[in-house]
């Protein structure tokens, strides 16, 4: 069995990708192992952290109500990304939080990127009404 893709959400700050990632543009493809995706919406170097979490942490996340969908979380994951929205996965990941608790393990997610959804790390669409 492959190693299990992971995100991490890290105190205050991004989501620390882990596994095999597959980090889609509208015109290129960058395969990773290792990523940091900024999670607070400040970012100048979006879709990536650049430590701007610093002038005001990222929400912390919510382990509630979160179901889960698969068993291995193996394999290679696409992530794409909304200008304005969600970071979108598809593919098995399994989302911790800072502790390694299991936040949810899913073959589809939607990852807050604007920092201003009640749900986090899960985007719940408030990148609709924080503009």
């Amino acid at each position: 069995m492959d190693a299990e893709n992971l995100v991490r959400v890290t105190p205050g700050g991004p989501y620390e990708l882990q596994g095999d990632f597959r980090l889609l543009g509208e015109e290129t493809e960058q395969r990773v192992e290792h990523a940091k995706l900024c999670r607070c919406g400040r970012s100048g170097q979006l879709p990536h952290c650049d430590g701007s979490h610093a002038q005001g942490p990222a929400p912390p996340p919510s382990t509630d109500g979160f179901e889960s969908d698969v068993e291995d979380a193996s394999g290679p994951v696409e992530v794409r990304f909304s200008e304005r929205g969600a970071i979108h996965l598809k593919g098995p990941v399994r989302v911790l939080d800072e502790t390694g608790a299991l936040i949810v393990k899913r073959s589809r997610c939607l990852l807050c990127r604007c920092g201003a959804s009640r749900q986090q790390p899960i985007c719940d669409g408030a990148h609709n009404r924080v503009g």
